[in-house]
């Protein structure tokens, strides 16, 4: 699992019907790198904040959601089958950004 930026992950599982094109996000800027001593361990630059983590999309998954029309709202609104893959993928994705919020608003109070 990598860190991911949390305004590019919000656009990408927005619904198709939000936008009327595909959106390419730059990335270009400056980045923070650093060295971890171990594959689990974060490295100490980034101790600071909150990270999270998105698991890799299967790579036979890619070209299904890679449609412009796709749109991971309206996948899980008409696939009745919870035990796909790509539906474990998107709702474990949309629980870590409703715990990320529970977090946010906590702090907040």
């Amino acid at each position: 699992m990598k860190p991911i930026l949390l305004p590019a992950l919000l656009l990408a599982l927005a619904p198709s019907s939000a936008f009327a094109q595909r959106v390419t996000l730059s990335l270009d800027g400056t980045w923070q790198i650093a060295d971890s001593k171990s594959a689990d361990e974060m490295p100490a630059a980034f101790t600071q904040g909150k990270v999270l983590r998105v698991p890799a999309l299967p790579a036979f998954l890619k070209t299904y959601i890679d449609r412009l029309s796709f749109s991971f709202t309206d996948y899980l609104r008409q696939e009745h089958d919870s035990s796909t893959e790509l539906h474990q993928w998107i709702r474990g994705n949309y629980l870590s950004f409703r715990e990320l919020e529970l977090g946010l608003i906590l702090q907040g109070s």
